[in-house]
């Protein structure tokens, strides 16, 4: 049996995600995303820079890596409404809710 890391499992519900569109709420989207990876996964700081790395060659314009860090450091030091790791409960858990 070929058991995925948490890592792989938010890189894989990620690649479900549409990128993030500058004037159409870009900002927070990626913000939404950075917190699903980080909180949802209970995955580093590192590895959320990883995963969000994958994904923002769909973003429009893509983010520039001190973007993509500070992102991941305001969701590390923020509250959130889900509990650390609420999306590994969900067995198989890889598109978004």
């Amino acid at each position: 049996m070929n058991t995925l890391t948490d890592k792989e499992r938010a890189a894989r519900y990620v690649a479900k995600i549409a990128g993030a569109v500058s004037g159409q709420g870009g900002h927070d989207f990626t913000y939404h995303v950075a917190a699903t990876v980080w909180n949802g996964f209970a995955l580093s700081e590192s590895d959320t820079l990883d995963v969000l790395r994958e994904w923002n060659p769909r973003c429009v314009p893509p983010w520039t890596e001190a973007e993509l860090v500070h992102k991941v450091n305001s969701v590390a030091s923020g509250q959130h409404r889900d509990p650390r790791g609420y999306l590994l409960e969900k067995q198989g858990s890889t598109s978004p809710r």
